[in-house]
């Protein structure tokens, strides 16, 4: 039997049983439930256009659909609406569906027919429709065929403000069980506008209408006007947008900047002081729409916020990444430079540049000793000379090789030599002495103990209140309590999930062995148990009735981490506590670590800045607290607020309109509330004696204090030998002397 004769019969048998209200009463839905009526059996026709989706119909009565034979194509679900009480308690049915690859190549999409369920005793509730029985409304590519005798109530129930906000992205189609009658081959349905306007803005040229009928035949051209129909219905959500984000105390909302739209710099500068990043965003996002009066639609949608990614997952959400939040670290606690004579020296070439060179040198000593059959010291003598440029080549005994006690000058010892010459005591002996002078700007780089501080065993970590949650930064201000609460519920909330990864990499192994540790802890001040429910025990309960309560910050006071804020004054001691030295550092954002000690960029160098020579070294090696921020966003047909997102993102809006509002509003740090603007200590002053340009006096005083000592050497040997032979002569004639009177 083919899918249409079996879904036609089984629906037939379905329709038979299945009854409905007569009267349109808009008030009285007893009287609906009451009513009874027989639907005629051309309504399983209106399966055919939908013979390529998954199919779930749904009745007020129960049905044995047991014995319902595969279809061909898209399968079909006989169920009631009374499966709900069973349903509930497990997972939702369509879960249970394969969604594996099929030969047929028509797009999927998933049908709901719920017949009749104005009868079922979920009416006339608002939440009818995201009942667990139905397909989510957070899934795409979804229809929702609602077949009724009571045309105008579902049309009344359809416009409730709460219901439209729970049809997701389903495609809401009406069909009247009442108007099946007669011979008409044609199929009758009602598309639902779920973003109309009843009375547009001016200047808006789009019309819509609150429903759209269709009327067509053979199926296959009733699905194509559906796509059509649904197509362009879903681009009207762009008027459906607002933001959570206040703009001022007079702007409540981004809406009611419409129709003031400006394009110049001034303007666009001037709406960035009044909001936050994410409201800017929203601005950008909206702007085509801000150029219409939208203030009397109620949105439905709002521009999602920078979040990080959970571990966690929403049905039907989709996620856009942002960036991959990295935290840094500064510290002065057993800061060190590598800097010396030696390694100032060595520098500008690696180990294995030196091991290569090294080797080649003994290879060309070896080789030459053989040949010149002299003692190894000559040879060597004559390689570093030539490497270090000296006039070393004036003799032509150099190029001699003696074989069987005859000597010959070889070609090939020329080639050597050459060879030498060229590439070493030219290239390679300039090359490391551009290195070296370019690197004699450079100050001392001074280096930390630590790689990264959570595995560090007793350091004492600050964190500004909002690092892991940035979005309550631009929130009204709260009381001590509140900003307590959510910092360590934050902390609680990351080490969850971090305690719950597997993983037998050695450092991530030891993530978890902390992020438990902390876990356990805090989850005994929140107030939580470790399977998660609330308490109203603890120091910080998230149950507490009163959220005013003055918070007693000893408390926690021998916890690692603690929260910390830039304020005038210092309130928190940050500066202080830092310069002590100890075991002790700052976590931040990369970006802000390298704005406090950056000290060569005198406009960026406070923490460097200062004038006991304290050096703050940061490291960026600890990914404990690392995320992956970005945008959820709610699943919308044809979503407008993603697509432009998506093209900022991808065309480099984003970034350029980011690094405007980060100039324009700069983010305030420590140095902002110390009121610092120019460098205490000077730039010259920090190339001190542990810079590289005094290696180079110390190269050249050495080489000063060698040659001093070489030519006082040869004049030293110079007298030695004069008065030595001079003392020989005296010494011949005084003996000739005595000869002679013998």
């Amino acid at each position: 039997m083919s899918f249409k004769h079996t879904s036609r019969f089984y629906l037939m048998i379905l329709l038979q049983i299945s009854t409905a209200c007569c009267h349109q009463s808009l008030t009285d839905v007893q009287t609906l439930r009451n009513h009874q009526d027989k639907i005629p059996a051309k309504a399983s026709e209106y399966l055919d256009p939908f013979e390529n989706c998954t199919t779930m119909v749904f009745t007020v009565q129960n049905l044995t659909w047991g014995s319902l034979t595969k279809p061909t194509l898209g399968p079909i679900v006989l169920l009631s609406h009374a499966a709900y009480s069973v349903l509930i308690r497990g997972k939702a049915l369509f879960h249970r569906f394969s969604l594996q690859r099929r030969r047929n190549s028509a797009t999927h999409y998933w049908a709901t027919f719920a017949i009749i369920p104005e009868r079922s005793r979920f009416f006339p509730r608002n939440d009818l429709m995201r009942l667990p029985i139905f397909i989510d409304a957070n899934y795409h590519s979804q229809y929702f065929v609602w077949m009724t005798t009571a045309r105008l109530y579902v049309k009344m129930y359809l416009k409730r403000h709460d219901v439209l906000q729970g049809l997701g992205s389903r495609e809401v189609i009406l069909v009247d069980a009442t108007n099946l009658t007669g011979e008409d081959t044609q199929l009758h349905m009602s598309y639902h506008n779920m973003y109309h306007v009843e009375k547009p803005p001016v200047g808006l040229e789009t019309r819509s209408v609150d429903w759209y009928t269709i009327d067509c035949f053979p199926p296959s051209d009733c699905f194509y006007q559906l796509g059509v129909v649904g197509k362009n219905v879903s681009k009207l959500n762009k008027y459906f947008w607002d933001s959570k984000t206040r703009f001022s105390t007079d702007i409540a909302s981004i809406r009611y900047l419409t129709g003031n739209f400006d394009h110049s710099r001034n303007y666009i500068r001037g709406v960035a002081n009044l909001t936050n990043l994410i409201g800017f965003q929203a601005f950008w996002i909206l702007q085509d729409v801000l150029v219409y009066d939208f203030t009397s639609v109620i949105p439905r949608y709002h521009v999602p916020r920078i979040k990080r990614l959970g571990t966690w997952s929403f049905k039907g959400f989709s996620f856009l990444l942002y960036d991959v939040q990295k935290y840094s670290f500064v510290s002065c606690y057993k800061t060190r430079s590598k800097f010396d004579v030696g390694y100032a020296l060595i520098s500008p070439f690696d180990v294995a540049s030196w091991t290569y060179a090294l080797t080649f040198l003994i290879i060309m000593v070896l080789v030459l000793t053989v040949i010149h059959n002299k003692p190894v010291s000559d040879d060597v003598l004559l390689m570093v000379g030539i490497s270090l440029e000296n006039s070393v080549l004036l003799s032509r005994k150099i190029y001699e090789a003696t074989f069987r006690c005859d000597k010959h000058y070889l070609i090939g010892l020329y080639t050597i030599v050459a060879i030498w010459i060229i590439f070493v005591g030219t290239i390679l002996t300039n090359w490391y002495k551009t290195w070296f002078t370019m690197e004699m700007i450079i100050p001392t780089i001074y280096h930390s103990p630590w790689t990264s501080v959570m595995d560090v065993e007793g350091v004492h970590i600050l964190m500004p209140f909002f690092l892991l949650d940035a979005q309550g930064r631009d929130m009204p201000p709260k009381s001590d309590y509140l900003r307590y609460q959510n910092f360590y519920y934050e902390i609680f909330l990351q080490c969850g999930d971090i305690e719950r990864q597997f993983t037998e990499y050695k450092r991530l192994a030891g993530y978890r062995k902390i992020a438990k540790s902390l876990f356990e802890l805090l989850g005994h001040h929140l107030g939580q148990r470790y399977n998660s429910k609330l308490r109203k025990e603890g120091i910080l309960p998230a149950l507490a009735s009163n959220k005013n309560l003055p918070y007693n910050k000893s408390v926690l006071q021998d916890f690692p981490i603690q929260p910390v804020e830039y304020n005038r004054g210092d309130s928190y001691g940050v500066v202080k506590t830092l310069s002590s030295c100890g075991k002790v550092a700052l976590m931040e954002t990369k970006e802000n670590i390298i704005k406090m000690t950056k000290y060569l960029q005198c406009s960026k160098c406070f923490l460097n800045d200062n004038d006991k020579r304290i050096r703050f070294v940061s490291g960026d090696g600890d990914s404990f607290f690392s995320s992956f921020p970005g945008w959820t966003i709610l699943s919308v047909r044809d979503s407008y607020v993603e697509k432009r997102l998506k093209v900022m993102i991808s065309s480099g809006i984003w970034s350029h309109w980011e690094f405007l509002y980060k100039l324009w509003k700069p983010e305030k740090l420590r140095d902002h509330f110390a009121n610092w603007t120019n460098p205490r200590v000077e730039r010259v002053s920090k190339l001190d004696f542990s810079s590289k340009v005094i290696t180079g006096f110390y190269v050249w005083g050495i080489c000063l204090i060698m040659c001093v000592l070489i030519l006082s050497a040869e004049v030293l040997k110079y007298c030695i030998m004069s008065g030595r032979n001079d003392w020989i002569h005296k010494l011949t004639k005084f003996l000739k002397k005595g000869q002679g009177l013998c």
